[in-house]
């Protein structure tokens, strides 16, 4: 197995001749926590890209700086992750690990135990 890294994304190539399933995919965890929904990628970069709220037992989320990005009516975080990643573009995460600062030392953000969701974005064209 190979690795490309990038200055924002990991890329894992697929096992063997690079045709496996997650072949040339980049690899984030997304968290929803204190209200927010979270990625990390693959150099530990942790940033925050938006709200996620529960009212009467539905979650909505809604992502900073495109508002196309969000959902409503879900039944719990899980379902709001696995929206937002069907969704959410390489380019648009790509975009946002470049440009937000870095949480992982911020001491206000803990995802630990936080929901959470592996995911893998291809690039497209």
């Amino acid at each position: 197995m190979s690795n490309t890294t990038t200055s924002s994304t990991h890329r894992t190539e697929g096992k063997g001749n690079g045709e496996g399933k997650d072949a040339g995919a980049f690899h984030y965890t997304l968290y929803i926590a204190n209200g927010r929904i979270y990625a990390r990628n693959a150099d530990n970069k942790l940033i925050d890209l938006g709200q996620a709220t529960e009212q009467a037992g539905s979650f909505s989320w809604m992502l900073d700086g495109e508002e196309s990005l969000c959902g409503r009516h879900l039944p719990n975080a899980d379902a709001v992750m696995r929206e937002a990643e069907k969704k959410m573009s390489f380019a648009f995460l790509d975009g946002q690990f470049t440009s937000l600062p870095d949480l992982i030392h911020n001491g206000e953000v803990r995802v630990a135990d936080a929901p959470r969701r592996a995911i893998a974005l291809r690039r497209s064209g």
